[in-house]
């Protein structure tokens, strides 16, 4: 295994390591030191979070906004680490890329099944920061943004597309592309 690892290491900058999850073989592709997160625990942490969080109904402006947020469409790089195994017959990958947003750390998580995106999920090392300001920009609207500023609160756009943000230590961000195939994938783990 280690001869493998220089090889790949010597043709890609990528080192590799295998680990067991959740009865899964998951094998983790990374640059430097790794940061091997587990992919499957942030989704069922996703799913906890969505059952508990207060629904807003969504107006033009917010999805707008929604849109905007500056994270969505960082510069492209390549990812610091891949998370890759198959489930159910599927390959299942998450990439985890590294920025700074506005001189704070960001880390960005994009979730595909068979190379279908399923969701993006972004950290911003900021102590809240990112939500308070998102929450104070929709300050004129119904429910009063204020009072939810500790909880997680989500909101539904499109047929299958879901937008889920909270402060939980740090502001965390999720957009989901294709909720009736992460949902799946989610019960599909439990």
């Amino acid at each position: 295994m280690k001869i493998f690892n220089l090889l790949s290491k010597a043709l890609t900058g990528y080192k590799s390591r295998t680990k067991i999850l959740k009865g899964h073989k998951v094998t983790y592709r990374y640059v430097g030191k790794p940061v091997l997160f587990d992919a499957f625990t942030m989704l069922m942490d996703f799913d906890s979070h969505h059952k508990v969080a207060q629904v807003i109904s969504p107006t033009e402006r917010l999805l707008a906004e929604i849109e905007n947020l500056p994270f969505w469409d960082l510069p492209s790089q390549s990812p610091a680490v891949t998370f890759s195994t198959t489930i159910h017959n599927q390959a299942f990958q998450v990439n985890r890329y590294v920025h700074h947003l506005e001189h704070k750390p960001c880390s960005k998580y994009e979730f595909y099944l068979e190379n279908q995106k399923l969701a993006n999920f972004v950290r911003v090392y900021d102590y809240g920061a990112s939500i308070k300001l998102f929450l104070e920009s929709q300050v004129n609207t119904s429910p009063k943004f204020d009072e939810i500023e500790s909880q997680p609160f989500v909101v539904n756009g499109g047929s299958n597309e879901k937008f889920l943000a909270e402060n939980f230590g740090h502001s965390q961000f999720w957009k989901i592309q294709d909720w009736g195939r992460l949902k799946q994938l989610i019960t599909s783990l439990g």
